[in-house]
């Protein structure tokens, strides 16, 4: 009963894009004429390009050239639409030798007159910018692009300035979440006098240690700092905080398990593992997982795990306790086994299983799995005990999902990589006589010149982990 209803709603859905599809093509495109310009400020501070994001469906009349940079770009065609009287353009400053890319801002009038702006609107390179018509809405729209070409305005209708200066200031990941930093000439140049000042949020804790200059590394404590520009050049603000703590890693790179009371943020060079259910897979007898790697921020009262290498300082944010909302496709792996640690004998999850496209249902899963970390080894080792351990990340998986592996299937070990999988799966190859002949041999026996694709090979008996 429930597939003839599918298949039902399937064949609805299929007539409604099909009645669509014939009513849109009954429609007429209509043709908008639209021109921006750009300009890079100053002159010499470099170039700027632009792009139209999506075809116009027209040629671009005489006059308009944007593909290769300039100082100044006007960006001239007809967009075909529907009702549309605007089109995208993706914009790219290119800064000369000894200037710096100080951010992209639409010039502004005041009484009529333009001014010129000194203060970005954005910082990012390459940028979306809208080139919208000031003269035609959608019922003045003509019926052909060359009838759109001769329409087109006196002046530009957008006008956007690509600035450049000599001196930035900026804040990497961390420090955005524990102050905020300021310039007082954001266009500047050579001889002028700028003042740069960084300020510390007090929710967070934070507290003003140094600037550090990019093209010497020194370290300077004033703060506001005022000084002669004297050529290109970049001022980051280091903050402390009370809220900051260490992870201790091994120095060649290890993973650690890690439990967040409160929203915890990390630095760039750290990765979080993240495990899903989906992600599991199987090899030979061996199972391993496609490790999801995520970035900048563990949820409040979510287990996870961490790759690093040395000492790491991490953000503890105490103000942000929002939970992880996990996307509901895959089933997050990882649990806490909390201050008394877990009865697996009673153990149960509550999953989300999918019934179709839209629907889902909780189920509440027994007959569970616990897998804990060996850092050492780099592996997942099955716990055999009835209980889990107290205040232990675990991975904890219903035998429902390994059942989707493989009916039956129950890993002892679960390793990070396929290669690690496949190569301690290599335990039943045995060479009568070993012989140091320099000769490199696929699994199945096979003579290869050179291994071409990642795997496990056999070279002078030994197996060998290539990794392309």
């Amino acid at each position: 009963m429930k597939k003839n209803f599918t298949l039902k709603k399937s064949l609805l859905v299929a007539a409604m894009v099909f009645m669509s599809l014939g009513a849109q093509a009954q429609l007429n495109w209509k043709y908008v004429p639209l021109w921006g310009q750009f300009k890079a400020y100053p002159a010499d501070g470099g170039k700027v390009s632009a792009t139209i994001a999506k075809s116009p469906n027209a040629e671009a009349p005489e006059g308009s050239n944007f593909g290769e940079p300039a100082s100044l770009i006007d960006v001239k065609f007809a967009s075909r639409t529907l009702s549309s009287v605007y089109a995208n353009v993706t914009t790219t400053a290119v800064p000369n030798e000894g200037w710096k890319f100080a951010g992209f801002a639409e010039q502004k009038y005041e009484d009529g007159d333009p001014v010129l702006p000194t203060v970005p609107e954005t910082t990012d390179n390459p940028k979306g910018l809208r080139v919208t018509s000031q003269l035609y809405s959608k019922d003045d729209l003509t019926d052909t692009a060359e009838e759109a070409f001769a329409k087109f305005p006196a002046e530009p209708d957008n006008v956007y300035y690509a600035l450049f200066t000599r001196v930035t200031v900026g804040l990497d990941y961390l420090s955005e979440l524990l102050g905020t930093v300021e310039i007082d000439k954001t266009v500047n140049d050579v001889g002028q006098q700028v003042t740069i000042t960084a300020t510390p949020k007090e929710e967070m804790k934070a507290q003003f240690a140094y600037w550090v200059e990019e093209s010497t590394g020194n370290k300077i404590t004033e703060n506001p700092y005022t000084f002669t520009v004297s050529g290109a050049d970049h001022y980051s603000p280091v903050f402390t905080s009370d809220n900051f703590f260490t992870i201790d890693f091994p120095e060649e790179g290890g993973y650690k398990e890690f439990y967040a009371e409160n929203v915890v943020y990390f630095p760039e060079d750290i990765k979080r593992m993240d495990f899903f259910s989906n992600e599991l897979k199987k090899t030979g007898e061996q199972a391993y997982f496609n490790v999801q790697n995520y970035t900048k921020a563990v949820p409040a009262t979510n287990p996870t795990y961490f790759y690093g290498k040395g000492t790491q300082t991490f953000l503890n944010d105490p103000n942000d306790r929002d939970p992880n909302q996990f996307l509901m496709h895959s089933y997050p792996l990882e649990q806490w086994s909390g201050e008394e640690g877990v009865e697996l004998t009673t153990y149960t999850i509550t999953v989300k299983i999918p019934i179709g496209f839209y629907e889902e249902k909780d189920s509440v899963v027994g007959d569970v799995n616990a897998y804990l970390l060996n850092a050492e080894k780099n592996v997942f080792e099955r716990v055999t005990e009835a209980k889990v351990p107290a205040k232990r990340v675990f991975l904890a998986i219903p035998k429902f999902y390994l059942d989707q592996v493989e009916e039956g299937f129950v890993p002892d070990m679960i390793y990070l990589t396929e290669e690690e999988a496949e190569a301690a799966g290599v335990n039943g190859v045995q060479v009568d006589k070993p012989m140091k002949n320099g000769k490199i041999y696929t699994l199945d026996g096979k003579q290869v010149a050179s291994p071409k694709q990642k795997g496990v090979y056999i070279y002078d008996g030994k197996k060998l982990i290539f990794r392309k």
